[in-house]
């Protein structure tokens, strides 16, 4: 018992430590000493806190955990003593015992680590310590006594499980009265306890492994009942959603769904009496069980809430929103008739909803979180292939580490689902043939619908595994098989996009061409710089970890121990594997880390992506190939989770407040089972969204007011959701417009489509929406802007709202009065020019243009010339104004500037004059440079025929030369 013994004396001060520190204990608050006596100075007394105090608690807590940790070890040597000194017997029950104490234990020790760290819920932590001591007092009591049996303990906690769920929900919807409902569950549980105990004291009193063995049988339908519950709670969801029936009475059918399982479990055990019956296998029927905890808890842990709140979050929301819209409203095609940037990730789980529920906006939110439940369920498979099958159990439902290291919750969880292509890979690889080749090229096109930056680091992980593969075993991998049915799969595709095109009037290849051109918009969204280059955590996320990988690849591939080791075949040769894959698609997805979401934003996860399943995978590759047993080979694969966690607890930004979003699938269960909302609260009939938005009401009246039926609006503001809350089509490809237009040729697909639908009205940004990246939007996307200020003028402003309102020229007055008549006063005023908030300036941007642009807009021809005497000298903060002639405003133009400085500078220009005048800035390099700025990007050059233009400098530059420039 010496390594349960000791693991259980470290859990034992850990738990101590991780109560004590929830709860703020006190331990050892100096009195005598005090950083406000004597009036002491400093930042801490000048923030308020006693120092002495803070100091005290945590020298108490390091203390309290000593004293555990002294006191445990003292219990546990009792406890060893008291069973007998020597091993246990190899698989005997004690020694069973002692396995399942050790994996308890491995998990409760993760976890008291993590709540120490993070502050995460102690729940799982309890539990996993709690089974970590029955374990231990039973495999001494089994050593010492010679009972109980393992095989009845295992099977009796399975089949006790469903139960403690049901009664933890029946006290928490009695709220401490003694109802009746109450007593009747407690009366349930213990007719079905008593039936077991009398049936094993009856027909089974001389066999006790015959009913160990059907005890894991019978503990099944129970099991079962756990699991569909939450099925049933969502399925009354829906029924009263959509008006079948009026109320549900779910605890009714929960009880009624558990005594009739309950039931059939006796009914199995009485018959698995028989003498006659063939006695079941106990190990496959608690696997099973096993599984079906999994999924109880895991169903349990994303069940989808009654209700969801009306939604603030226009932007993200525009991607899947409008295409999920223009699907249940109209009938689109996703990818094909509208460019969600996620891809088909969050698209699914919307498509279920609505195919469940009432079609309303913001209801896909019900099930957003759905997306973790297959996930979930996928990495169990992975893991009960090489784990223990109750370690792999505890690891899914109790760690938060799981998906954690898979990257999987809020930000590019499709990464997460390269391991459905590993599973398929793997099978390929154990049998190669035409149908699994199939199977493995369709999930890998199932990864780029679930994510494309996810689907092209599959295609090429897949592609450089099996060359690896057949470099160690050339009999695994059939290249014609494999290339045939690759390029069949791609032709189907395509062929599906031709023909969805075809019935759609769409022109696929120029469909394809601006899908392709929108989906490689890296360009367009980078971000600089990606971090600190002198910090540590930049060494460690873009040098070390890549190295490391890198390197571990490629002894992983020459090795001839590693060689021989996949030859083996097995779970060797599937770990083997695994490392592989999710090594090079986490090399081939880099790139995404460097280009956008990356350090620059305290984002790891995408930087990281499948290296710590790459790094798990290689521990388990070792320590299977070695022949280590299951629990060594677990204890290293937790330590190796605990590593790899580190990475994502690095304090950079906001590195643990990351890892703090991620809770296990055992917390958020037991959240559920001690929630009384789904159980006494019924959705509206039509409506699963409660509250609303006065703005977005107003907006609604303002369009049904000024839009015929079939007429939209352009959304220029960042607000693309609100296609969907008022029920118009967007006018364009790009659902999340304009942040993923990419470059002029974007523009201009986004300017013909703008063109065709000729929508009456614009949404455009005022208080919000005005910058992006460190760009001015109107800048970025100049051409959009330009359309709209040519044909389109300010009409009004909304109540609250961070978007002014333009319609078509000309029709302003006649808009007015019909505001005047539909819309409450007060939710409305009318607004005279246009004046957003400032956005950033534009950087580099000029100096680019005007040295590095392939177009060459330099050359354009000069409109007017600048109407000052140049080269001219400026002093700093020296301004200089421009004499314009008349027409040369109003219409698409360049500033072109040689300015020459003797040193970095910031360069202002001033757009307009008065009120309505717009200021931008740009970087001025030291020497004599080009600048142009698209003056005609700005609404302040549309409002005159001679727009004022000046300039100042925050250091002495001198204007070498200047020209207004006609724009391309």
């Amino acid at each position: 018992m010496g390594r349960a013994s000791a693991l259980w004396a470290a859990c034992t001060a850990l738990v101590v430590a991780c109560l004590s520190r929830a709860g703020g204990l006190a331990l050892a608050q100096s009195v005598a000493l005090s950083s406000f006596s004597d009036r002491a100075m400093g930042q801490a007394v000048s923030s308020g806190v006693d120092v002495s105090g803070v100091v005290g608690g945590y020298y108490g807590l390091l203390a309290l955990l000593l004293v555990a940790l002294v006191a445990a070890l003292c219990a546990s040597a009792l406890l060893s003593r008291w069973a007998g000194a020597g091993p246990f017997a190899e698989g005997g029950d004690a020694a069973r015992f002692e396995r399942a104490s050790l994996e308890y234990g491995l998990v409760c020790a993760f976890l008291g680590g993590w709540a120490l760290v993070t502050g995460a819920e102690l729940a799982p932590l309890v539990l996993c310590y709690l089974g970590c001591t029955l374990h231990l007092v039973l495999a001494a009591l089994s050593r010492r006594l010679g009972a109980p049996s393992y095989e009845l303990t295992s099977g009796a906690l399975l089949a006790l499980f469903p139960l403690g769920v049901f009664l933890l929900t029946s006290v928490s919807l009695a709220q401490g009265a003694l109802t009746g409902a109450l007593c009747a569950s407690v009366a349930l549980a213990v007719a079905l306890v008593g039936g077991c105990v009398a049936l094993f004291l009856g027909p089974y009193r001389r066999d006790a492994d015959r009913f160990s063995a059907a005890l894991a049988r019978a503990g099944v339908p129970l099991l079962a009942s756990c699991a569909a519950n939450p099925v049933l709670l969502e399925l009354k969801n829906v029924l009263v959603a959509r008006g079948v029936i009026a109320a549900g009475r779910p605890f009714a059918v929960y009880a009624l769904l558990t005594a009739c399982c309950g039931a059939a479990g006796l009914v199995l055990l009485a018959r698995d009496a028989r003498g006659d019956r063939r006695v079941p296998d106990a190990g496959l029927w608690r696997r099973r069980a096993a599984a079906l905890l999994v999924v109880a808890v895991v169903l349990s842990a994303w069940q989808p809430p009654v209700t969801v709140e009306y939604g603030t979050e226009y932007f993200e929301s525009s991607n899947h929103g409008i295409a999920l819209d223009a699907l249940f409203r109209r009938g689109e095609v996703p990818l094909v008739e509208n460019f969600d940037a996620h891809m088909l990730m969050r698209e699914l789980t919307g498509i279920l909803y609505y195919l469940l529920n009432p079609y309303e906006p913001w209801g896909y939110l019900v099930y957003q979180l759905l997306v973790n439940v297959p996930l979930t369920l996928v990495l169990y498979l992975a893991l009960s292939r090489v784990l223990p099958a109750r370690a792999a159990a505890l690891w899914t439902v109790a760690s938060p580490a799981l998906l954690l290291t898979a990257g999987s919750r809020y930000l590019l969880p499709s990464l997460a689902y390269a391991v459905v292509a590993l599973l398929a890979l793997w099978a390929a690889v154990r049998r190669p043939s035409a149908p699994r080749y199939a199977l493995l090229w369709l999930s890998v096109a199932l990864l780029c619908l679930l994510g494309l930056d996810s689907g092209l680091a599959g295609i090429v992980a897949t592609a450089v595994t099996l060359a690896l593969v057949w470099a160690q075993d050339r009999s695994r991998v059939r290249w014609g098989r494999a290339a045939a049915t690759g390029v069949a799969v791609a032709a189907g595709f395509l062929l599906l996009w031709v023909a969805v095109c075809a019935l759609k009037g769409i022109d696929p290849v120029g469909r394809l061409a601006e899908f392709v051109s929108t989906a490689a918009s890296n360009a367009n969204w980078a971000t600089w710089p990606v971090a600190d280059v002198s910090s540590v955590a930049f060494g460690v996320y873009y040098l070390v970890v890549p190295a490391a990988v890198l390197l571990a690849l490629v002894a992983h591939v020459v090795s001839r121990r590693s060689r021989e080791a996949f030859r083996g075949g097995g779970m060797v040769a599937a770990t083997w594997v695994a490392f592989a894959f999710f090594a090079v698609f986490y090399l081939a997805n880099l790139s995404r880390g460097v280009v956008r979401h990356n350090l620059a934003e305290g984002n790891v996860a995408v930087l990281l992506s499948t290296s710590g399943l790459a790094a798990l995978s290689l521990v388990l590759h070792r320590g299977l190939a070695s022949g280590e047993d299951g629990v060594r080979s677990f204890g290293r694969f937790v330590a190796a989770s605990g590593v790899v966690t580190l990475l994502f607890l690095l304090p950079v930004s906001e590195g643990v407040d990351y890892a703090t979003r991620f809770e296990s699938a055992a917390s958020l269960a037991l959240e559920q089972w001690a929630s009384t909302d789904a159980y006494k609260t019924d959705p509206e009939p039509g409506s699963r969204v409660t509250g609303s938005s006065r703005v977005d009401e107003t907006l609604v009246g303002l369009l049904d007011a000024t839009l015929a039926e079939g007429e939209t609006f352009l959304d220029l503001s960042g607000s693309g959701y609100l296609y969907a809350v008022t029920g118009r089509e967007s006018p364009l490809y790009v659902n999340q417009a304009p942040a993923m237009i990419s470059g002029d040729s974007g523009q201009l697909r986004a300017l013909a489509q703008i063109e065709e639908a000729d929508p009456a009205l614009v949404l455009m940004p005022s208080s919000a929406g005005t910058a992006i990246d460190g760009l001015d939007t109107c800048l970025k996307y100049y051409r959009l802007f330009e359309r709209v200020y040519e044909g389109y003028e300010p009409l009004a402003r909304l109540d609250g709202a961070s978007y002014d309102v333009w319609c078509r020229a000309g029709e302003r007055d006649r808009l007015l009065e019909a505001l005047s008549e539909a819309l409450p006063e007060g939710s409305w005023a009318a607004v005279e020019g246009y004046d957003p908030l400032p956005g950033p300036g534009l950087g580099l941007v000029p100096l680019v243009w005007a040295e590095l642009d392939e177009r060459g807009a330099w050359d354009q021809p000069v409109e007017a010339e600048a109407g000052v005497e140049l080269p001219r000298a400026l002093g700093a903060g020296e301004s200089l104004g421009f004499g314009l002639p008349e027409g040369v405003g109003a219409r698409p133009a360049y500033l072109a500037l040689t300015v020459d400085a003797s040193s970095d500078a910031t360069m202002t220009l001033t757009i307009g004059a008065g009120a309505q005048e717009r200021a931008v800035s740009f970087g001025v390099g030291a020497g004599e440079h080009r600048y142009l700025v698209r003056v005609s990007a700005y609404y302040q050059w549309w409002e005159s025929a001679s727009p004022a233009l000046s300039v100042e400098a925050s250091a002495p530059v001198s204007i070498v030369d200047a020209a207004v420039l006609a724009g391309d």
